[in-house]
């Protein structure tokens, strides 16, 4: 195809054409070769036992939501590597010590990989969705296929890009009804839906909540809606946000119907017998069940320690430093003939400190209006910075309440709105530059995208677990707040 062939493309053209070339990026990014290294590192030990668990129908609570650990155990299904595998020990345990020889990992990682992957092709959408600009839908996804932290905890068998998949999904589907004329019934109860899948992963996705409150918001301030029509809608809401609820812990109680060496995690007997007869698609009876493993989660969580900076070892960090890369977390390491291969949870650090830029200049457009009544040049851009800021405030605040330790991959959330806010920034200050074709930002822009995965293949083996020598390591130590630590 020539170049003025592509000139001439629809605008719907070009953007699937753009699709193709970041699922070909992010195959090689996210996907290829997810099972190595073929050994375990930082909570896989956990979520693979309980996954097993529900393979082996073994009854557990755990505490986090059930949907990641299903999801995880169906890639174990679909791929079913392990068949001639001894792991009647994972479901003794919720934390495996010690994996078979040749145990693999294809199949426990491949929903969380496939989501990774996926998770670049939602974002593209969701940013042209925002923009109606391709090239800064491209821009902004750039950020998060060369992103070093979010490819390694997205290529193991956890829950992060599981739950990102759902939130990309529900902001899609929020944008798209937002651009509506009228929001409709089914606008709420699609939502609903969306935003549950991802609590049903991880709790931290209820920051999603305030999406509905951003749509009563708009209806109500614009009169469009009647406090009828208004509490119809948020009742299907609510509706469909029980049933997935219903559905997916009425799920766990049928996978797990066989309590094993008295391991009954201070169920009541009901619920034991309940699940063991098969009693759990009754909806009183899954209720009951869903309280007793929310009592289970409250439990768990009082046990967690706090953050402890004097703590040697402590690998959790202060949320107000995360948009800083502190603390960096040293997943696995092998050393051998001088020569050490690391896991390690280290950002592409212009990724984040394009992200951080586009967080401070979102505060700083948003205070302007609010205190100084600066006028708005793009209002469609400002209406998503605001809302966009008022979701990466939220969940800093709400995290920041939280006494127990937290550790950096908690803030792939706000990282992902703060690349959105960036991409924002961009189109509102850049707008006319960009409609006219601008030569010079445009390829400012490319020269930034190619830094950026420079970057990338330069922090890229502490992500894919290449060898570096301590020279090699050291080259890598920008900034001690990172707490890069070389294995001597």
């Amino acid at each position: 195809m020539k170049f003025q062939d592509i000139n001439n493309l629809s605008q719907i053209q070009k953007a699937w054409m753009s699709t193709i070339l970041i699922a070909l990026i992010g195959f090689f990014t996210y996907f290829y070769n997810y099972m190595n290294p073929p050994k375990q590192f930082w909570d896989e030990n956990y979520h693979i036992a309980s996954a097993q668990k529900y393979i082996d129908g073994v009854f557990f609570f755990e505490p986090h939501p059930p949907l990641g650990k299903i999801l995880i155990a169906l890639g174990e299904v679909i791929v079913s590597p392990n068949k001639s595998i001894n792991t009647k020990p994972f479901l003794e345990t919720d934390y495996i010590k010690k994996f078979p020889k040749k145990y693999s990992f294809a199949g426990m990682r491949l929903i969380p990989s496939l989501m990774g992957w996926l998770n670049a092709i939602l974002l593209f959408w969701l940013l042209y969705f925002l923009t109606d600009k391709i090239f800064l839908a491209f821009l902004g996804t750039s950020l998060y296929l060369f992103d070093n932290a979010m490819i390694l905890h997205f290529r193991a068998a956890m829950l992060e890009s599981i739950q990102i998949f759902f939130m990309l999904l529900a902001l899609i589907w929020f944008v798209r009804e937002w651009k509506k004329e009228q929001v409709t019934i089914k606008t709420y109860s699609i939502l609903g839906i969306l935003i549950t899948l991802g609590v049903m992963i991880k709790a931290n996705s209820a920051i999603l909540l305030l999406l509905p409150a951003f749509l009563w918001y708009r209806e109500l301030c614009t009169d469009k809606v009647s406090f009828k029509e208004f509490i119809v809608k948020n009742l299907s809401f609510l509706l469909t946000s029980t049933v997935i609820v219903y559905a997916v812990f009425a799920l766990h109680f049928t996978l797990v119907d066989k309590p094993i060496k008295n391991r009954t995690y201070n169920a009541p007997a009901s619920i034991i017998a309940d699940t063991k007869d098969h009693n759990m698609l009754n909806p009183i009876n899954t209720f009951k069940g869903i309280a007793a493993y929310y009592k289970y989660m409250k439990r768990y969580e009082s046990r967690v320690p706090k953050y402890n900076p004097c703590k040697k070892g402590e690998n959790g960090s202060l949320a107000i430093t995360w948009p800083l890369i502190n603390k960096t977390i040293n997943y696995r390491w092998e050393r051998k003939d001088g020569i050490v291969r690391y896991l390690y949870l280290m950002g592409n650090p212009i990724v984040w400190f394009l992200s951080l830029l586009g967080v401070l200049g979102s505060f700083v457009l948003v205070i302007s209006k609010a205190v100084y009544k600066t006028p708005i040049t793009h209002q469609e851009y400002f209406r998503w910075i605001l809302i966009f800021t008022t979701l990466y405030v939220s969940y800093m605040l709400a995290v920041m309440q939280i006494e127990r330790v937290m550790y950096l991959y908690h803030y792939f959330i706000p990282l992902i709105f703060a690349i959105i806010l960036f991409t924002l920034q961009v189109g509102y200050i850049y707008n006319d530059l960009l409609e006219s074709k601008d030569r010079l930002i445009y390829g400012s822009l490319i020269g930034l995208i190619f830094i950026i995965i420079v970057v990338y293949a330069f922090f890229a083996p502490l992500t894919y677990y290449l060898p570096l020598d301590l020279e090699s390591f050291n080259k890598r130590i920008w900034f001690d707040f990172w707490h890069l630590q070389p294995v001597r």
